[in-house]
């Protein structure tokens, strides 16, 4: 480490290293491809090992997702194991998952619609910050859109993601205002119309 920067791959080489058309733009080396000497290409090789092998795995988890799903869409697939006559698929999993997501819905939310509770340093009660936080989970439906899914779906695939993000609203306000009435383009000062602006 050299002037409080770290080391990076190539640093280590002298401009001597460099032929005459491939001398480096800048000093350390970063003007010239370093990925055919054989320490760097086996560094490289070895992290595209690694990659690959995360698409392989990745590839097996979704597949093996799209089966759960399946099994909770009741929908009859290559992991059928069943010798009978019956043509009729029980939503055994389709149930227990139902019942754990309105088990789970109900304990986060309780049925008295208090979801917030808020204390604070002097021992006051904030009541307008209480509200203020009520009405953005009801705005936001996590009681009945948000929290059900993330839940199902963490049911089945095995992970609880969700993504947060900022939206912007854009609101107009008008107002009523009192206009003196213009009758061929002159106003009459005994008669006024509502108008917005």
């Amino acid at each position: 480490m050299a002037d409080g920067f770290a080391q990076q791959p190539g640093d280590d080489l002298e401009l001597d290293d460099y032929e005459d058309d491939e001398a480096p733009a800048e000093p350390g080396g970063r003007g010239k491809d370093i990925s055919k000497q054989p320490s760097i290409r086996k560094q490289l090789l070895d992290i595209f090992d690694d990659v690959q092998k995360g698409f392989t795995d990745q590839n097996d988890r979704a597949n093996d997702q799209m089966d759960y799903w399946d099994i909770y869409n009741c929908k009859l697939g290559s992991r059928q194991f069943y010798t009978g006559n019956s043509q009729i698929y029980v939503p055994i999993v389709y149930n227990a998952v139902d019942a754990r997501v309105v088990r789970f819905a109900n304990q986060i939310f309780p049925t008295n619609k208090r979801n917030i509770e808020v204390t604070s340093t002097d021992g006051t009660q904030p009541d307008a910050i209480t509200a203020l936080l009520e009405n953005y989970v009801s705005l936001a439906k996590l009681r009945t859109v948000i929290i059900p899914s993330l839940i199902r779906s963490g049911d089945v695939e095995g992970q609880y993601n969700i993504y947060v993000s900022w939206e912007d609203h854009c609101r107009y306000t008008v107002r009523r205002t009192e206009k003196p009435d213009e009758v061929g383009g002159i106003p009459s000062p005994n008669e006024t119309m509502v108008d917005l602006e």
